[in-house]
Formats: C-alpha cells, structure tokens, sequence
C-alpha cells in the first residue's frame, strides 16, 4: 500500500528493537524488511538507532554445491554468543537500484536464505503450500526433483504467508485468518507437502500474518514451538523471553 497508510518514522520502531534486545539478552529477532529507500539511507538510519553491532552477517548462503559446502544456519546460542541477535533481510536483491553492489554484508537478500508461499491470497480457502519467491523446487512427488536442488532447498528456511489481501489487508480479513483452526490445518498442510516433495522434515519455519494480535496467532506458534521442543527433547525456560 502507500507509505502515507499508517507510516511514521523508521528510526522510532529501530530504536525499540534495539530497547528490546538490551532488555531481553536471550531474544533473536529476525526482520524481513520491504525495502522502499535505497541501502545507504538504512545504513544511516541503524547506526543512528545503535543497532548496527548487533546485525548478523552470513558469510555463505544455501547452495547445491554437495554435503561438504551446505549452509548451516546459526544456532540460537550462537548468535547470542557473538552478540549478533538480529538477523535483517531485504527483498532488493544486490545490484539492484536501491540496493548497489556490493551489498553490506549485515544485509543479505532473503529469497536466498527462505522460500515463501503465495502472498497474494483472497480467501481462507485459497491458502496453498506451492512456494513462491526463493524456491528451488516444488515437486510434491517423491524423486522428480534433481537431489542437489532438493538438498539446497532443504538449506533455506521457509515462510508460511497466511493473510488475506482481496485488496488488501484489513482487520476484518485478517480475524477471518488468524483463526487456529486455519492456522493449523494450513501449517500442518504444508508440513507434510514439503516433506513428500523435497524431503523437508522441518516445518514451516516462519509465519507470516497480518494483524497478529487478531485472532489466535499468538497462541498457535506457542502451541507449535512447545511441541517441537518437546519432540526434539528441549524444555521450556522459566522466563517470558522467547526466539522468533
């Protein structure tokens, strides 16, 4: 939509999340940034909310150059250890005119670390698990994809967009969305596609709504990650600081 819907300064919301990780030292917030203003006036703008210190910097990316070169994402304990618990993505690929080479390095394009599904969805009905931006395959039958592009994929993390926009999002859309109910059936959907297709036994890494304090979004991504901690053997911490 237009900048002037609801816009207000950048500097004010990179200070609050600079705020929020001094007070919740355990915290790592990943930002998928729309970006509209080229990368030098971001760059101005993070230093000036003190936050460049804590960005992530990857030095390699998913590939399909085999086993011995597959990117590993950081682990949460390592990206508190260094001090790096912001991970910052742009949709501006490098080289293009917002975003010149050489691209800094705290500012990696995201279509080369997640694949998302379809963002541009008019019905609860119409939520589909086909990935759409950063996707290296999509088969959903078991051995038609090349091995190397399937291992690749498996490398990159996924986003599950589940919002409506018919034109464009409102909360009435939204309350229709952020059921649990549809959460979870397009969730658990997409887990099992994934995992048929291309071998994926992750689920949906991330997900993406609008107007998350609508509906039951909150508690369904507390409900998933409890079950993947239990089935992966972690337990759950005694504080309220949580990992997005």
């Amino acid at each position: 939509g237009a900048c002037f819907l609801g816009g207000y300064p950048l500097l004010r919301d990179l200070r609050t999340l600079r705020t929020h990780l001094e007070l919740h030292t355990q915290d790592v917030i990943v930002v998928f940034l729309e970006q509209y203003v080229p990368t030098a006036m971001l760059a101005s703008v993070l230093e000036e909310a003190a936050l460049t210190p804590h960005l992530w910097h990857p030095h390699e990316k998913p590939n399909a150059d085999g086993p011995s070169r597959a990117f590993v994402w950081p682990t949460l304990a390592e990206l508190r250890g260094n001090g790096t618990r912001l991970l910052l993505f742009t949709d501006e690929p490098a080289g293009s005119p917002r975003n010149p080479s050489p691209s800094p390095p705290w500012l990696p394009y995201a279509f080369d670390f997640v694949a998302e599904t379809n963002f541009d969805v008019e019905s609860v009905s119409s939520f589909d698990c086909t990935l759409r931006r950063g996707a290296v395959v999509n088969a959903s039958t078991p051995g038609a994809i090349n091995p190397a592009k399937a291992a690749m994929q498996r490398q990159k993390a996924t986003v599950l967009n589940h919002f409506i926009t018919a034109p464009f999002a409102t909360p009435f859309l939204a309350e229709q969305a952020n059921t649990y109910g549809s959460l979870f059936l397009h969730y658990q959907s997409c887990e099992t596609a994934w995992a048929a297709g291309w071998g994926d036994t992750n689920p949906p890494n991330f997900v993406s709504v609008d107007f998350w304090s609508l509906g039951h979004t909150l508690h369904f991504v507390a409900d998933e990650n409890l079950a993947l901690a239990a089935a992966r053997g972690g337990t759950r911490r005694p504080n309220n600081d949580t990992a997005a």
